[in-house]
């Protein structure tokens, strides 16, 4: 009886730690996403077409997005979560549909809102966006993928690098 009681509890710590060596640290999503991964485009309110975010990930690496926040509200930073599978390769992009579906958020984009891309815990604030300052053109992002300047395009870049 003793030996299985002592089996019991090494295999439960093993798995324990085995289990943490693949679940990234509060730690390690604060630095290492910060500055790597950007909204970097969206596009809001035209009858043609779906409200859409796109995020860029301006690392080598692939990233995972599983869980991180989206939302309009600063109170609420996980008004709504990334699905399973949210990966991003390295230099490339991931957009984000608005259309209503249950995998997409359930509000939409605003010019007067803010857009907020938290981490799962919804504490730190990955990337965001004071409000969408002109809903009158095809989109608004970076001037270049990742850049701290903004503008109005005229033929959306969905999906593609910003120019």
């Amino acid at each position: 009886m003793k030996i299985t009681g002592l089996f019991a509890l090494v295999f439960m710590l093993f798995s324990c730690s085995m289990i943490s060596m693949y679940l990234p640290s509060e730690g390690n999503l604060d630095s290492s996403l910060k500055g790597m991964v950007f909204i970097n485009e969206v596009s809001a309110t035209h009858p043609d077409d779906d409200d859409w975010v796109e995020i860029y990930n301006a690392s080598d690496s692939s990233v995972d997005l599983w869980g991180f926040g989206f939302s309009d509200k600063p109170l609420d930073p996980l008004q709504w979560s990334l699905p399973l599978h949210s990966i991003i390769a390295g230099k490339s992009y991931l957009v984000i549909e608005f259309n209503g579906k249950a995998d997409s958020p359930s509000f939409g984009l605003k010019d007067a809102d803010p857009l907020i891309l938290s981490t799962p815990d919804g504490k730190t604030t990955i990337d965001s966006l004071g409000s969408i300052l002109d809903t009158n053109t095809a989109s608004f992002g970076r001037s270049s993928d990742g850049a701290d300047t903004w503008t109005s395009f005229t033929t959306p870049t969905k999906g593609g690098p910003n120019s």
